[in-house]
C-alpha cells in the first residue's frame, strides 16, 4: 500500500510540473485551485498539502517556478523556454538575409525556429515573413562544407580543398592548375553575408 501511495505521489508531482509548464504563462499564471481541478479531471485524488510539497520540490529541482500573490491566492508560472517576439524576429531575419543559406535550407530552418515559439507567434511570423530568394545562393553543398569545417575545428584536424569557379554550364573550373590546399583551420567568420575560413 505504501509503495502504491509513493508511486501515486510521484505521478502527481510529474503531472503538476507538466500542467504548469504547458498551461501557465506570465500573463496567465495558474492557481492551486486550477492545478487541483486538473488533477481531479485526470482521475487523481489530490491533497492540498501534497500539492504544496510538490511545488516546493519543483522549485528545489531547479525549475524557475515563479509565485505571484493576488490577495490570498498564490499563482504560479514557469517562464517559457520558447523564443520571445524579439528573439524570434532576430533569428528569422538573420536566416532570411544570409545569402549562403539556400532557399530550401532557409525554409527548413525557419520552420524549425518557428516551432520554438508559441503557436500564436508562429502563425504571426508565417503570415509576416517575406523572403527574396533572388539574393540566395543556390549551392546546396554549403551546409556540408560548413559541417566539415566545424567537425575539423572540433577535432583539431586538417582540411584540404581546391578552389573552383562555375562556367556558363555550371561545370566546375578549378583554379591554380587544380592545386589542392591543405590547412589547419582556426575559426569561421560570418561577414558580408558569407562564411570565411581562417586557417594556417
Amino acid at each position: 500500500m505504501e509503495r502504491i501511495t509513493a508511486m501515486n505521489n510521484r505521478i502527481q508531482l510529474l503531472m503538476v510540473l507538466k500542467y504548469i509548464m504547458d498551461k501557465s504563462t506570465e500573463s496567465e499564471p495558474v492557481s492551486n485551485a486550477d492545478i487541483l481541478s486538473y488533477l481531479v479531471s485526470e482521475n487523481m485524488k489530490p491533497c492540498k498539502m501534497t500539492l504544496i510539497e510538490d511545488l516546493k520540490v519543483i522549485k528545489k529541482s531547479g525549475y524557475d517556478l515563479i509565485t505571484i500573490k493576488k490577495g490570498k491566492t498564490n499563482y504560479y508560472y514557469i517562464p517559457s523556454e520558447h523564443f520571445d517576439t524579439t528573439e524570434a524576429r532576430l533569428i528569422t531575419d538573420a536566416l532570411i538575409s544570409a545569402k549562403f543559406v539556400t532557399p530550401s535550407a532557409t525554409e527548413r530552418l525557419l520552420s524549425k525556429v518557428l516551432r520554438l515559439t508559441d503557436k500564436e507567434m508562429e502563425q504571426h511570423f508565417i503570415n509576416d515573413i517575406v523572403i527574396d530568394f533572388r539574393l540566395k545562393h543556390r549551392n546546396c553543398n554549403t551546409t556540408y562544407s560548413i559541417d566539415a569545417i566545424q567537425c575539423a575545428l572540433s577535432k583539431g584536424k586538417r582540411l584540404n580543398f581546391r578552389y573552383f569557379d562555375l562556367d556558363e554550364n555550371k561545370n566546375r573550373v578549378y583554379r591554380h592548375n587544380n592545386k589542392r590546399y591543405e590547412v589547419f583551420p582556426i575559426t569561421m567568420i560570418n561577414g558580408m553575408d558569407n562564411y570565411y575560413l581562417v586557417a594556417f
